[in-house]
């Protein structure tokens, strides 16, 4: 009667259940197949109503996640059971549900109930719920998880090809083309995973910088922009937006709100300076901001490189130690299977883009996007010695004394000269 009530009691309070499980595993096996047979009925109930909150099922799910591993022979089946659950269902499944599925799953794999060959591509599958918060989660673990798979000098390779194929996959599809799709929310979210493992020196091989190469011939401007930056500067960090966010870029100085902010704050610095006593302190704040402010304006002429972050430069205008300027990266560069064509896909886009009228509908990518284009067209071209003839003459249009970044344009000539350039 005494071990009734005490089972019972036990099955209304999973916590403290858990608990016990953890230190004495074989004392409660008879609790844990209750709830193991309590989850399997729970299942084939809930996938009649897939879409309905059950809440008491999540919470079956967390306990057994939890205890799993203690009764490993018993619990096989329950890993594969979630991946079908979430593979059927993830689309229309309560958003707290879903997490706490995901998260199960993670916990499992964190150790090593399952391998990350089973759960990778559902993970990837996962990007395209419209979830921000479980997407950020995923894109993490996924990192992590890829990160610890080759550590030191350990290549799990096997991971690493089938992962970098299924991206490829994701990037290329046909509903990745379309911007308001689930699709093209996977394609950069698998982006973002491909470009973070490169800055953590986990993909450096050919394979991974090719499927970035593909993204930048996305009709996507916020994934064809996020792998041309890639090239551009690959050890740079992107600002880590999600999909919800406009997909112009903020070049040129940031945004012209940036710049706004920017100009405010100095003209507000500059005025206290004019009202209040002088101090060493306000001569400094006055003098940084200054600095700053002429900094900018460099930026804005083109006497500055875009890839110059203002890391290098600290308080009093000193450069860091080490930082002699903008190192440009271009083993991402090397790594390009077919430069020629790939430079010769950009020109194309580009050249179209600024030959299309709005008036006979084709939609034109701004100024600001061509010109980062042309950035990369221009240093694929230096590097690898490519000969893109159209690319010049199509320069010169821009060579206009009113053209604001004609600084730009001259150094993209320079940069693209090299000793197989014809001289004509």
């Amino acid at each position: 009667m005494g071990r009734n009530l005490r089972s019972t009691n036990l099955l209304s309070n999973l916590p403290q259940l858990q608990n016990l499980i953890k230190r004495d595993p074989r004392s409660y096996e008879e609790e844990f197949n209750q709830q193991l047979h309590h989850f399997e009925a729970s299942l084939a109930i809930f996938e009649l109503k897939p879409d309905e909150e059950a809440k008491e099922f999540g919470e079956i799910i967390n306990f057994l996640s939890q205890v799993a591993r203690c009764y490993p022979q018993k619990s096989a089946r329950f890993p594969g059971q979630l991946i079908d659950l979430l593979q059927k269902h993830y689309p229309v499944l309560n958003a707290e549900l879903r997490k706490s599925i995901v998260q199960a799953l993670i916990l499992l794999r964190n150790r090593g109930v399952i391998s990350n060959v089973t759960v990778m591509p559902l993970f990837f599958t996962l990007f395209r719920c419209r979830d921000k918060k479980l997407r950020s989660m995923l894109y993490s673990h996924i990192v992590n998880d890829v990160k610890v798979a080759n550590k030191g000098k350990h290549r799990d390779h096997k991971l690493n090809k089938s992962l970098q194929s299924f991206m490829y996959t994701m990037v290329t599809a046909a509903d990745a083309q379309d911007k308001h799709g689930e699709g093209a929310m996977a394609a950069k979210k698998s982006l973002d995973v491909c470009i973070e493992l490169y800055r953590k020196n986990v993909w450096t091989d050919a394979k991974a910088v090719n499927v970035i190469v593909q993204a930048c011939f996305s009709p996507i401007n916020k994934i064809m922009l996020t792998a041309v930056q890639f090239f551009l500067n690959p050890l740079k960090k992107s600002n880590e937006g999600d999909e919800d966010d406009e997909d112009e870029p903020s070049t040129n100085g940031e945004s012209a709100g940036q710049t706004k902010k920017n100009r405010v704050n100095f003209m507000m610095i500059q005025h206290q300076s004019n009202i209040n006593r002088k101090t060493k302190y306000r001569t400094r704040v006055l003098d940084k901001a200054t600095r700053i402010r002429k900094r900018e304006q460099a930026k804005r002429d083109g006497q500055l490189p875009d890839e110059e972050d203002e890391d290098g430069i600290v308080s009093g205008g000193k450069k860091k130690k080490g930082s002699s300027g903008p190192a440009v990266n271009f083993d991402a560069l090397s790594l390009v299977h077919d430069p020629q064509s790939f430079a010769e896909k950009l020109f194309a886009r580009v050249h179209r883009s600024a030959t299309a009228t709005k008036r006979g509908g084709s939609t034109t990518d701004r100024f600001e996007v061509r010109l980062l284009l042309l950035k990369l067209i221009s240093r694929l071209i230096g590097h690898h010695q490519l000969q893109v003839l159209a690319f010049y003459p199509f320069l010169q249009r821009y060579l206009q004394p009113h053209q604001v970044d004609v600084t730009q344009i001259l150094a993209l000539l320079a940069n693209a000269s090299h000793a197989f350039t014809p001289p004509d």
